[in-house]
């Protein structure tokens, strides 16, 4: 599992088999953000934090296992915000500035992007389409956009969608406003044309501040969805499969990222990264 520590100033990593962590990459002065590994256990992150020239710059960087230094993937023109990376056939993807960024990594190395006029608030792939939230600039009406040729409004009129993920049927995301209390956490089929309204499954309703979902896709809990919550510090898991319920798995101080496998939970938080077995 890896992790960047404000602290150390490095992405860090640990095995399940090990009692200890260690540095992978370190970058001083720079902030990293969107940690994300591939099948291959490549490693690709965004950081942001000052170019070497007077400015500072926003770029999507690579690091294999067994490579010694990091490799530079992508720099946008004026250092625009990255946001969302997502690793999906062999491609990096992110959005910045009203574009959706391709990362083809090659050999060779190539990257592109595509004007999609917004800046999403999430970005997922099932591995065939990619699918994006559309914010609008009037409340209440935004929407979840599959990527196919001509684009496909999936779900319509959200107050807020974000935080997507993606499995075999559905997508899951976060409705509402952060620290509100009346967040809920959604599903809507992915094959959908213009869901809205009953049409949208609730999963879990009155959440405060969803900052993280993940989903486990095997294991002995395949077919659940796990968010945190930042505010109240709770770790939560709605089981699709067993009847729907909900539980509280633990309570972490201020969680911001969660990952799931066969073999458990994990969140960093103020206090570290933790794994809780199944």
């Amino acid at each position: 599992m890896y992790w960047w520590s404000t602290k150390q100033s490095a992405i860090q990593v640990a095995t399940k088999r090990d009692n200890f962590t260690k540095a992978v990459v370190t970058r001083p002065g720079q902030v990293v953000t969107d940690l994300v590994v591939s099948p291959a256990e490549d490693l690709f992150w965004i950081e942001t934090g000052p170019d070497g020239s007077g400015g500072n710059s926003c770029r999507i960087l690579g690091f294999q296992r067994n490579a010694l230094e990091a490799t530079l993937l992508y720099a946008p023109v004026k250092s625009a915000p990255l946001r969302h990376l997502i690793f999906a056939q062999d491609q990096l993807r992110a959005v910045t500035q009203g574009n959706l960024v391709y990362v083809d990594l090659g050999p060779p190395l190539n990257s592109s992007s595509i004007v999609i006029g917004i800046t999403p608030d999430g970005l997922a792939s099932d591995g065939a389409t990619l699918f994006y939230t559309y914010v609008s600039s009037t409340p209440g009406l935004n929407s979840i956009i599959a990527l196919t040729a001509p684009p496909r409004a999936v779900a319509l009129e959200l107050n807020t969608a974000r935080n997507l993920a993606v499995d075999e049927t559905q997508i899951f995301f976060v409705q509402g406003t952060p620290d509100a209390g009346t967040n809920r956490i959604s599903a809507v089929p992915k094959t959908a044309d213009k869901a809205q309204g009953d049409a949208i499954s609730m999963l879990s309703v009155g959440e405060e501040n969803p900052v993280a979902l993940a989903l486990h896709r095997s294991g002995p809990n395949a077919s659940a969805v796990v968010w945190a919550n930042a505010t109240t510090g709770a770790i939560r898991r709605r089981d699709l499969r067993k009847g729907g319920t909900t539980t509280t798995l633990a309570t972490a101080n201020s969680p911001n990222a969660i990952a799931v496998d066969d073999d458990g939970v994990y969140w960093s938080s103020a206090d570290g990264v933790t794994r809780l077995s199944p």
